[in-house]
């Protein structure tokens, strides 16, 4: 789990150069993508936490494997749009 902590935090670092970079050309677009460039970083370390929090206490339960799951979708989701949105930036 902690090479996962540290990829997500390498991946907010990197997409947070990409925003400054993109401010100069579209400060709008830029900010609406760190947003969810932020976003991202956070519900992965969310994802990551519950991860082990699930393995930890041996406590799964259905509703536990769904917020997980809708979570990494969210993730998923946020991600797609920092990238979409820095790149057009």
């Amino acid at each position: 789990m902690v090479i996962d902590d540290l990829f997500a935090l390498a991946y907010t670092i990197a997409f947070i150069g990409l925003a400054v970079y993109a401010r100069k050309r579209s400060a709008l677009i830029a900010w609406i993508g760190l947003g969810f460039a932020l976003a991202t970083g956070v519900l992965d370390w969310l994802e990551n936490s519950m991860t082990l929090g699930l393995i930890t206490f041996r406590l799964i339960e259905p509703m536990q494997l769904l917020a997980l799951s809708v979570m990494t979708q969210m993730k998923y989701l946020s991600s797609n749009g920092a990238i979409v949105l820095l790149g057009i930036g």
